[in-house]
């Protein structure tokens, strides 16, 4: 199926030239669509993106932002930092040590529910979500599958929200 409007960023042509840019450089770049590809796209981004460091990044990071990374380890560092990109929600029932929900809710503190705060919510949790406010910061390292980055960028709404981070 060939998707002809991108509503999510209909709103904002230069993101919309990014996205197809980025998925041009997927076609270019695919081998097996594994880490070798991914860091093919992240090589790209750095060459035609501003990027921050991380450190620039963390301290650029607001309440109400996001940061999309391609695994949990990040989340823990960002932690360490002081970064909190939300809570998730854990299962209800008897045995809770480690079990979530696999849907990526980001919740609020103060919603009653148990939760589990997180630096970082990964590339696999944000699908499907779409992020209308505040900053998206996205790792550009250690994404083990070349998508990773496209999706944490079709989250966005404008070109202005994605903050690059190497």
């Amino acid at each position: 199926m060939k998707f002809e409007k991108d509503w999510r960023a209909a709103k904002s042509p230069e993101l919309m030239n990014l996205k197809q840019n980025i998925r041009d450089q997927m076609r270019k770049h695919f081998t097996d669509g594994g880490r070798k590809d991914a860091k093919a796209i992240e090589e790209w981004l750095e060459d035609n993106v501003e990027t921050k460091t991380y450190e620039e990044a963390v301290k650029m990071f607001e309440d109400g932002d996001l940061w999309i990374a391609p695994t949990n380890a990040i989340s823990t560092r960002l932690l360490k930092d002081g970064v909190c990109s939300g809570y998730r929600c854990k299962h209800e029932g008897k045995d809770l040590k480690g079990i979530f929900r696999t849907k990526g809710e980001i919740l609020t503190e103060s919603s009653g529910t148990l939760t589990e705060k997180k630096g970082s919510i990964t590339c696999h949790a944000i699908q499907g979500k779409t992020i209308s406010k505040g900053k998206i910061f996205i790792c550009l390292n250690d994404n083990f599958e070349y998508a990773q980055i496209y999706t944490a960028v079709s989250r966005a709404v404008k070109m202005e929200q994605l903050v690059f981070v190497n």
